[in-house]
């Protein structure tokens, strides 16, 4: 988790995007120890984001930006998600309407310098956890063929 938090923050901050913490924060988030289950998790997470950003966009464009209307979005946007079943995505996705309504006003640069920490994120979290994964599996071989030899060797003395 460590290595996905500092290399989302590290790419965020190379490519100058703004709130780069917030990377390495959702990479955290975007975690998964499975790999079977990482590529669907990235996917339901990377709609979820979609999702909030348009709606809370189109909420916050239309009633304002305040506290009030981020209640609502987030209520619509939970009842949205589950409905949806892309449920994992909500508390990254709410990080990510947070930085809007933070930053009070419509902004293009904006939209797209949050759509891009939950992109560098995900992605990170991705490579990361093919990683470990990778270097698991290979410990977990080593481990068993160390247990085969060393039940070969018992039976053998015995």
């Amino acid at each position: 988790m460590l290595i996905a938090s500092l290399a989302s923050t590290a790419i965020a901050l190379i490519f100058n995007v703004e709130s780069a913490i917030t990377a390495g924060i959702l990479a955290i988030l975007s975690i998964k120890l499975t790999k079977s289950d990482s590529i669907d998790l990235a996917f339901r997470r990377f709609i979820d984001a979609l999702l909030a950003l348009l709606l809370s966009t189109l909420l916050f464009m239309v009633l304002g930006y305040s506290m009030a209307v981020f209640f609502v979005f987030t209520i619509l946007f939970i009842i949205a998600s589950f409905l949806l079943k892309i449920d994992e995505g909500i508390v990254p996705s709410l990080v990510l309407a947070n930085i809007l309504l933070q930053h009070g006003s419509f902004d293009v640069a904006t939209l797209i310098n949050t759509f891009a920490l939950i992109a560098i994120a995900i992605t990170v979290a991705l490579f990361t956890e093919y990683l470990l994964s990778s270097q698991l599996t290979k410990r977990t071989e080593t481990v068993h063929k160390r247990y085969r030899r060393f039940n070969q060797r018992r039976h053998q003395a015995t």
